[in-house]
């Protein structure tokens, strides 16, 4: 496990992840910190991003990808936002969670390739600048990008965009 690689090039950027999603421990782990509140496994994870840091520009704003806040009410955090925070600890760049906001609707999980692309786009909004910037986008986990390239394309003036997954799965489906 572990070992950070660039997982898929996107027109906007590189995401790279740490964590092969489809390996049991670490779905279970995963999910036992996105809907269960599992924060003791934030020390566990934390190695494991960190071999990403390489990754971030200096002088790098870190975007966590925002829950809406009916999600935010639900559970009383954002898992994307958590890891965000450990990844730069030891690193030191900004963590933002001004700049994207998520309107509540519908999840992306269990939907397939073409609905993930249709409800990401119309679930994101820019909340702030990011004119000049180097932009690092963190979230859990990357299935079809969806979510990151929705976010991605509203940062608008960044100088570089960058994404930090903890995991990474594609989709079987490629409709």
């Amino acid at each position: 496990m572990g070992n950070a690689e660039i997982c898929t090039p996107f027109a906007w950027g590189n995401t790279y992840s740490v964590l092969n999603f489809r390996t049991q421990v670490v779905r279970h782990v995963v999910h036992a910190l996105k809907y269960q509140g599992a924060f003791r496994l934030l020390p566990l994870l934390t190695p494991y991003l960190l071999q990403a840091v390489a990754y971030i520009p200096p002088g790098a704003l870190v975007v966590p990808i925002p829950s809406s806040s009916q999600r935010l009410r639900e559970r009383g955090y954002n898992q994307a936002e958590l890891l965000a925070r450990g990844l730069t600890q030891a690193s030191g760049p900004t963590v933002s969670t001004k700049v994207l906001g998520r309107r509540n609707g519908t999840s992306l999980v269990g939907l397939s390739r073409s609905d993930r692309r249709l409800h990401a786009q119309s679930q994101y909004f820019s909340r702030g600048s990011v004119l000049g910037r180097d932009v690092v986008l963190v979230d859990d986990v990357l299935t079809t990008g969806a979510t990151l390239t929705a976010c991605a394309e509203l940062l608008v003036g960044a100088h570089s965009i960058q994404a930090i997954t903890l995991a990474y799965e594609p989709l079987a489906d490629t409709p």
